[in-house]
């Protein structure tokens, strides 16, 4: 998982990270809180037009049905207020439960404690490698200054070409030798390769040995080392020929169909180890040359004075390990970096995300106390308009009856009057009004007047 995705997933136990609380106290539709009051109605149904007309009771209902319905709005914002900030309060308890700060030092102080352990780790391990290194160094150093070296060493990369090259060698000596030795062999060409593998094997093996080990010490700087690589080189050379002239009696002697072909050619060569023939010749000129060709291929295998070019493989084998230490070390130690300082970071994180939600439950009480008010304030004056209203409506006409309506009842001014006479008094100005306005009532030709009070 990558640091991006444990990061997301550190406050998946919070629903109110990140999350602005958006307060919204819409203003009250005064229009609507009419409708649905039934202001209007309430009055109209008070005065509705009946045979027996009777004037409403009391409005004092509909007035505390208003401030019922705003104290219900205002009560459900309180409501709502006490509900978030004891959903605050435990949230806060919880965010606050864990001392965030001391786990947070002690995580960076372990982080910084193991990495100087492991780079103290590594740093020895260096140094050790290092210190052998410089053994190394030295000595290379010393042998070059004791043998008067002063040319780099030269060898080739990879042996690989010469060893493949001494092995086609050996396989050419054998087919060629064997052709010699498969006249008069009852298995004909393949028991010919079968005796020519031995001392082909032989050859090639003291062409080893004089190039890659005598053939150096004759080129050492010291008298005795060097006087040993001549000697060794030159028996070496009498055995190679020695071996190869052997050979060359025992072909002739295996071609006469003779027996004890062994014992006769050994005593054929102590008497005259000269070949007596072309072939015998031929065949001597190919094991010498086969095994001086290896010969040669085995000394360009190193450099050509003698424990110079090992000593300098060993030298820089060590450099390349030591090289190559500084860089897995490093890669390693870049690695576990890498690894505390995501740790620490994640830990960070939690402590950041923590104290936005911290600062984002402070402002939505800061928010709450500032709007909360001002819209009790609003509700206020809401109040205040539907009462005035309703006020204002009880003092308009309570009353209105068509004059089509009142013929039909029967109803003449004197039974109006009546129903009015135990609310009103006779000498009022209320009561003249109603005369007044009842007159002309009955006094108008048009059926669409209404009588209002």
């Amino acid at each position: 998982m990558s640091l991006i995705s444990k990061i997301q997933n550190l406050t998946a136990d919070s629903q109110n990270i990140h999350q602005e609380y958006d307060l919204d106290f819409p203003k009250l539709d005064t229009e609507k809180l009419k409708q649905k009051l039934r202001l209007e109605e309430e009055i109209n149904n008070k005065f509705s037009a009946s045979p027996s007309i009777k004037k409403s009771d009391k409005y004092d209902h509909v007035e505390e049905k208003i401030i019922l319905t705003i104290n219900d709005e205002a009560r459900k914002y309180y409501d709502e207020y006490y509900a978030n900030q004891s959903a605050d309060k435990e949230r806060i308890k919880h965010l606050m439960s864990t001392d965030y700060k001391d786990k947070f030092s002690s995580i960076a102080s372990e982080s910084s404690i193991d990495f100087q352990i492991k780079t103290r780790q590594k740093i020895q391990e260096i140094e050790t490698i290092k210190k052998e290194l410089k053994e190394h160094e030295d000595y290379l150093q010393k042998f070059k200054q004791e043998n008067n070296i002063n040319h780099p060493a030269s060898y080739p990369a990879s042996r690989f070409v010469y060893y493949a090259i001494a092995l086609f060698l050996l396989s050419l000596e054998v087919a060629v030798s064997g052709s010699f030795f498969a006249k008069g062999h009852e298995f004909g060409m393949v028991g010919g390769y079968m005796t020519a593998t031995t001392p082909s094997f032989i050859n090639i093996f003291f062409g080893f040995l004089l190039g890659n080990f005598t053939a150096r010490r004759v080129l050492h700087k010291k008298i005795t080392i060097k006087l040993i690589g001549i000697f060794t080189s030159g028996l070496l050379l009498f055995l190679i020929a020695s071996l190869n002239l052997l050979l060359t009696q025992y072909r002739a002697i295996f071609a006469s169909l003779a027996d004890n072909v062994s014992n006769q050619a050994f005593a054929n060569f102590l008497a005259n180890p000269l070949p007596r023939d072309v072939d015998s010749w031929l065949l001597f000129t190919i094991g010498f040359s086969f095994s001086m060709i290896s010969a040669i291929d085995f000394f360009k295998m190193d450099d050509p004075y003698p424990n110079y070019g090992h000593i300098d493989r060993e030298y820089r084998k060590m450099l390349s390990f030591f090289e190559q230490k500084k860089l897995l070390d490093l890669e390693e130690l870049e690695a576990l970096r890498n690894k505390k300082i995501e740790v620490i970071t994640i830990e960070f994180e939690k402590i950041r995300y923590r104290f936005e939600e911290l600062q984002s439950i402070y402002n939505r009480e800061k928010k709450w106390l500032k709007l909360l008010p001002q819209h009790l304030n609003h509700l206020e004056e809401v109040v205040n308009y539907l009462l005035k209203f309703y006020r204002q409506l009880q003092d308009a006409p309570k009353y209105t009856i068509e004059k089509k309506q009142l013929e039909t009842l029967g109803l003449d001014v004197e039974s109006i009057l009546q129903v009015f006479k135990n609310d009103l008094d006779s000498s009022s100005i209320e009561y003249k009004k109603l005369c007044e306005n009842i007159n002309n009532f009955y006094g108008s030709t048009t059926e669409k007047y209404q009588l209002s009070f």
